[in-house]
């Protein structure tokens, strides 16, 4: 234990307490010695032919303290007793109702089950970190299918344990520094197959979850996806403003199916990854989402580090002429100055050598045009974007 009683009946850790001063068990009342060698953490221990009358086997190790010492000291080795026993809990919240445990050392199953049963019986919900990092670099626990893993020759420590039906207890594994998965199934034969909730979490994830407000969620980078919405529809055809890829940022439903970067359709919007594969970051990089706007992620976190990323390229403007192609049929182009939309159906450059001057229907709105065209002044300037576009039908001669 890092935490005992003085003859005051204060508590005092192990790095304050002195040699020369008598501490005694918060549990039982003996008098403790210091451990202070250089191959294990310091702590408090009985002396060799004392037993304490808690029986539970607590980590000692480095890992197991660096956890603790996450976490306020008053809320570390807390005691707890329900008038017949008592016991250490690593860390209790008591505003959040949780006790966490965190385990490096091994642990009979009888004593996980006894542990289990103590804690919630006081209507507490459990948190358990075990350090299965070793298991995973020796690649005895991988993952084998999406959030499926396999561990051979697991720990028995979970025999009598299954995690769908204990839902005041989550159940988590250090598989890499700082790197934890959520435990949401195992098979009722063991642990020799388990399931994820896909997400990965880390220590501050932990402390800002039970110590403040904010819950921090780490996804990979290739699971990020923006939700491209419907704009508007011309001739039954949907079109989608903000596609990543097109010059004009616009695409039909057929154009997103078609694409590389298409992952799925969902409540009316397109899922696209692009923007987040031209990032040129390991896509397993884990990534704190901070910003989204209209529908786009603009800003990730990865580590320390801030990513502001613009919801799609910004479209160049230029000037009438340059935006034609003639394998339009029609386009809607935007004047950026006065906002308004024209459609035009013939070459502007065309008309503009003929009659020195471009004709096409006005629309506040992009979809409500003038039925009569108009003149389109400054048409020269660098100040128009193309909004959308149609293309002539190819004919087939027999």
């Amino acid at each position: 234990m890092y935490y005992a009683i003085d003859k005051d009946g204060k508590r005092v850790h192990i790095d304050n307490a002195h040699s020369m001063n008598d501490y005694f068990c918060p549990i039982c009342g003996l008098k403790l010695v210091l451990k202070r060698g250089p191959v294990i953490s310091h702590h408090f221990s009985h002396l060799i032919n004392q037993a304490c009358v808690d029986k539970y086997h607590y980590d000692m190790s480095e890992w197991h303290e660096a956890l603790q010492n996450l976490f306020p000291d008053n809320t570390r080795e807390y005691v707890l007793s329900n008038g017949i026993k008592s016991h250490r809990a690593d860390v209790f919240i008591e505003k959040k109702n949780t006790v966490l445990e965190f385990q490096h050392s091994s642990l009979s199953s009888i004593e996980f089950s006894d542990r289990c049963d103590f804690y919630t019986s006081f209507g507490y919900n459990l948190v358990w970190i075990f350090d299965l990092r070793e298991e995973a670099k020796e690649n005895k626990i991988y993952n084998y299918k999406e959030n499926l893993y396999r561990w051979l020759n697991p720990k028995r420590t979970f025999n009598n344990y299954l995690p769908s039906k204990n839902k005041n207890i989550e159940l988590y594994f250090e598989l890499e520094n700082d790197k934890m998965v959520k435990i949401i199934w195992a098979p009722k034969d063991g642990f020799e197959r388990f399931m994820t909730d896909t997400s990965i979490y880390n220590r501050k994830y932990f402390v800002n979850r039970f110590l403040k407000k904010e819950i921090i969620k780490l996804v990979p980078l290739r699971d990020l996806k923006d939700r491209i919405k419907e704009s508007y529809k011309v001739d039954g055809i949907s079109y989608y403003l903000g596609c990543p890829k097109t010059n004009n940022h616009v695409a039909t439903l057929n154009e997103c199916i078609e694409c590389d970067y298409y992952q799925g359709y969902k409540d009316d919007y397109i899922l696209c990854n692009k923007r987040f594969i031209d990032l040129n970051i390991d896509l397993h990089t884990l990534v704190e989402i901070k910003k989204i706007t209209n529908g786009y992620i603009t800003e990730i976190k990865i580590d320390d580090n801030i990513y502001e990323i613009e919801s799609y390229p910004k479209r160049q403007k230029k000037d009438l002429f340059s935006l034609w192609n003639d394998k339009y049929k029609y386009m809607i182009v935007k004047n950026m100055e006065t906002l308004k939309y024209y459609l035009i159906t013939s070459n502007p450059k065309s008309q503009f050598e003929k009659y020195n001057r471009v004709y096409g229907k006005v629309s506040n709105d992009s979809e409500n045009f003038s039925e009569k065209s108009s003149e389109i002044i400054d048409v020269e300037r660098e100040i128009w974007i193309l909004f959308s576009k149609k293309k002539k039908i190819k004919s087939h001669n027999s």
